[in-house]
Protein backbone atom coordinates (compact mmCIF):
# COMPACT_ATOMS: atom_id res chain seq x y z
CA UNK A 1 0.00 0.00 0.00
CA UNK A 2 1.62 3.31 -1.23
CA UNK A 3 -0.87 5.96 0.18
CA UNK A 4 -0.30 5.58 4.48
CA UNK A 5 -3.05 4.63 6.22
CA UNK A 6 -3.10 7.86 8.40
CA UNK A 7 -3.77 10.10 5.54
CA UNK A 8 -7.57 10.47 5.08
CA UNK A 9 -9.45 10.48 2.04
CA UNK A 10 -10.52 14.18 2.40
CA UNK A 11 -6.97 15.10 3.28
CA UNK A 12 -5.91 14.23 0.09
CA UNK A 13 -4.00 16.95 -1.89
CA UNK A 14 -5.98 18.14 -5.13
CA UNK A 15 -2.78 18.94 -7.03
CA UNK A 16 -1.24 16.40 -9.11
CA UNK A 17 2.35 16.92 -8.36
CA UNK A 18 1.53 16.56 -4.96
CA UNK A 19 -0.38 13.46 -5.56
CA UNK A 20 2.50 11.78 -7.42
CA UNK A 21 4.67 12.63 -4.63
CA UNK A 22 1.86 10.82 -2.38
CA UNK A 23 1.75 7.90 -4.37
CA UNK A 24 5.32 7.80 -5.27
CA UNK A 25 4.76 7.60 -8.79
CA UNK A 26 6.44 10.18 -11.60
CA UNK A 27 3.89 10.78 -13.47
CA UNK A 28 1.41 13.43 -12.47
CA UNK A 29 -0.38 13.24 -15.59
CA UNK A 30 -2.51 10.07 -14.10
CA UNK A 31 -4.58 12.32 -11.99
CA UNK A 32 -4.54 15.35 -14.33
CA UNK A 33 -5.37 13.20 -17.25
CA UNK A 34 -4.07 11.61 -20.21
CA UNK A 35 -5.27 10.03 -23.72
CA UNK A 36 -5.41 6.41 -23.49
CA UNK A 37 -6.92 3.67 -25.96
CA UNK A 38 -9.78 1.98 -25.10
CA UNK A 39 -12.16 -0.57 -25.72
CA UNK A 40 -15.34 -0.69 -23.69
CA UNK A 41 -16.95 -4.58 -23.46
CA UNK A 42 -19.76 -2.56 -26.61
CA UNK A 43 -17.05 -1.76 -28.55
CA UNK A 44 -15.21 -3.29 -31.77
CA UNK A 45 -12.43 -0.95 -31.86
CA UNK A 46 -10.16 0.97 -29.60
CA UNK A 47 -10.77 4.68 -28.74
CA UNK A 48 -8.81 7.57 -27.63
CA UNK A 49 -10.37 8.77 -24.19
CA UNK A 50 -9.14 10.92 -22.05
CA UNK A 51 -8.48 8.99 -18.75
CA UNK A 52 -7.71 9.96 -14.81
CA UNK A 53 -7.90 8.76 -11.89
CA UNK A 54 -9.73 10.51 -8.83
CA UNK A 55 -8.46 9.36 -5.81
CA UNK A 56 -10.65 11.43 -3.42
CA UNK A 57 -13.67 9.36 -5.04
CA UNK A 58 -11.65 6.25 -5.64
CA UNK A 59 -12.82 6.01 -9.13
CA UNK A 60 -11.15 5.87 -12.97
CA UNK A 61 -12.88 8.30 -14.95
CA UNK A 62 -12.66 8.87 -19.11
CA UNK A 63 -14.45 11.35 -21.26
CA UNK A 64 -14.29 11.67 -24.98
CA UNK A 65 -11.74 15.11 -24.92
CA UNK A 66 -9.90 16.63 -22.33
CA UNK A 67 -12.18 19.72 -22.21
CA UNK A 68 -15.34 17.92 -21.29
CA UNK A 69 -13.00 16.69 -17.91
CA UNK A 70 -14.45 20.14 -16.66
CA UNK A 71 -17.71 19.27 -16.95
CA UNK A 72 -18.42 16.35 -14.89
CA UNK A 73 -21.78 15.03 -16.81
CA UNK A 74 -20.05 13.73 -19.52
CA UNK A 75 -17.40 11.40 -17.34
CA UNK A 76 -18.01 8.13 -16.98
CA UNK A 77 -16.24 6.13 -14.59
CA UNK A 78 -15.59 2.72 -12.26
CA UNK A 79 -15.33 2.99 -8.51
CA UNK A 80 -12.00 1.09 -7.87
CA UNK A 81 -13.87 0.40 -4.29
CA UNK A 82 -17.40 0.39 -2.48
CA UNK A 83 -17.20 2.93 -0.37
CA UNK A 84 -19.30 5.57 1.52
CA UNK A 85 -17.73 8.85 0.84
CA UNK A 86 -18.46 12.77 1.55
CA UNK A 87 -17.55 13.61 -1.83
CA UNK A 88 -19.52 11.41 -4.45
CA UNK A 89 -17.92 11.07 -8.12
CA UNK A 90 -20.39 12.39 -10.66
CA UNK A 91 -20.83 11.72 -14.01
CA UNK A 92 -22.22 7.88 -15.15
CA UNK A 93 -21.10 5.05 -13.27
CA UNK A 94 -20.28 2.40 -15.23
CA UNK A 95 -19.73 -0.49 -12.13
CA UNK A 96 -17.60 -0.97 -9.25
CA UNK A 97 -14.05 -2.38 -9.99
CA UNK A 98 -14.22 -6.63 -9.51
CA UNK A 99 -10.79 -7.32 -10.79
CA UNK A 100 -7.83 -5.79 -12.35
CA UNK A 101 -5.13 -7.23 -15.16
CA UNK A 102 -2.42 -5.35 -15.53
CA UNK A 103 0.93 -6.20 -18.85
CA UNK A 104 3.54 -3.95 -19.69
CA UNK A 105 1.71 -1.46 -21.77
CA UNK A 106 -2.19 -2.25 -21.12
CA UNK A 107 -4.96 -3.39 -18.09
CA UNK A 108 -7.88 -5.08 -18.43
CA UNK A 109 -10.46 -3.41 -15.70
CA UNK A 110 -14.06 -5.78 -15.01
CA UNK A 111 -16.55 -4.09 -13.04
CA UNK A 112 -20.03 -5.56 -11.40
CA UNK A 113 -22.31 -6.18 -14.20
CA UNK A 114 -20.04 -7.46 -17.20
CA UNK A 115 -19.14 -4.22 -18.22
CA UNK A 116 -15.03 -4.32 -18.34
CA UNK A 117 -12.59 -1.65 -20.23
CA UNK A 118 -9.27 -2.58 -22.14
CA UNK A 119 -6.58 -0.11 -21.75
CA UNK A 120 -3.75 0.28 -23.97
CA UNK A 121 -1.36 2.68 -21.91
CA UNK A 122 1.95 4.35 -23.15
CA UNK A 123 4.77 2.06 -21.05
CA UNK A 124 6.32 5.35 -19.44
CA UNK A 125 2.75 5.91 -17.45
CA UNK A 126 2.14 2.32 -17.12
CA UNK A 127 3.89 1.46 -13.55
CA UNK A 128 2.44 4.80 -12.23
CA UNK A 129 -1.23 3.97 -13.52
CA UNK A 130 -0.69 0.17 -11.25
CA UNK A 131 0.96 1.50 -8.58
CA UNK A 132 -2.30 4.50 -8.03
CA UNK A 133 -4.93 1.90 -8.66
CA UNK A 134 -3.39 -1.11 -6.45
CA UNK A 135 -2.92 1.52 -3.58
CA UNK A 136 -6.67 2.75 -3.81
CA UNK A 137 -8.52 -0.68 -4.23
Amino acid sequence: RVVPRTVHISQLPSCPKELAALFKVDSPSIFEGEYVSKRASSDVMFKNRYFWLSPSTRSIHWVKSAEEKWDPSHSKYILLRQCTIAKRARGHSQGVLIKAEFGPTGMLISADGGFYIELKIPEKSMNCWRKAILSLV
